[in-house]
């Protein structure tokens, strides 16, 4: 997650949408004053070797905290902060309005569909035997399929535009735009690519449906289907 005062911009970080690759782009242009959280440390070392700004700034100040902030505070010894994934409820909570009504909000969701097979090889990498897709897709938490709680609030998208990750050139070619970057955002690296695997994945309609049960909104929302005939990239 990144809140750039420099840029007037809060970036919401969504599951399996190439998150940390925008982040580490997006530090590129990033000031002192920024807030920036932190990745896992061979990912915050990449970006360290760009040169890029690396996490900072991310714990919240204390005339913003609330009573979750001060229970946190007791039971740790240290303020609260800013996650990865932070939601839009919990960046919204605490900013002031003025930022929150007045900065570029935006994130990126993804066919839901695809999402869950980026899982499955994501979780599985280091397997030198992977479990069948069925039996992993019976025990995954397919809870987490859904990105629609992170930029909703009430039911309510509040960010200023999702992005579609299908559309991920397009959309960095915008962002730019909308946020008068002085340079190409460009991706360092995407985490795994499993284009020729995943058409081995196949699917029965029970699996198809209850996908579409939990991915409801953002199905909705980008108009997503089941159709995977677009590159796959995690």
């Amino acid at each position: 997650m990144i809140i750039s005062h420099k840029y007037r911009f809060i970036f919401i970080k969504t599951l399996k949408t190439a998150g940390t690759s925008l982040e580490i782009a997006l530090s590129k242009f990033l000031g002192e004053n920024d807030i920036v959280t932190p990745l896992h440390k061979n990912d915050e070392d990449f970006r360290k070797s760009l040169g890029h700004v690396s996490a900072q700034n991310y714990h919240l100040k204390w005339p913003n905290w609330n009573k979750r902030d001060y229970k946190y505070f007791f039971n740790n010894f240290r303020p609260h902060y800013f996650g990865g994934h932070a939601s839009a409820k919990f960046i919204k909570s605490h900013i002031s309005k003025e930022i929150w009504n007045s900065y570029y909000k935006f994130c990126f969701d993804r066919n839901p569909w695809d999402k869950i097979i980026s899982l499955y090889y994501w979780q599985n990498r280091n397997h030198k035997v992977k479990p069948a897709f069925e039996k992993y897709f019976n025990q995954v938490d397919k809870r987490k399929l859904s990105n629609y709680r992170k930029y909703s609030v009430n039911n309510e998208v509040v960010v200023d535009k999702v992005y579609k990750f299908e559309d991920l050139k397009d959309s960095l070619i915008d962002i730019q735009k909308k946020l008068k970057l002085p340079q190409v955002i460009d991706l360092p690296y995407t985490k795994h690519c499993y284009k020729n695997q995943a058409k081995s994945i196949t699917w029965n309609d029970s699996q198809i449906e209850l996908v579409k049960e939990i991915c409801q909104k953002e199905i909705e929302l980008l108009n997503y289907n089941f159709n995977l005939k677009k590159t796959y990239l995690s």
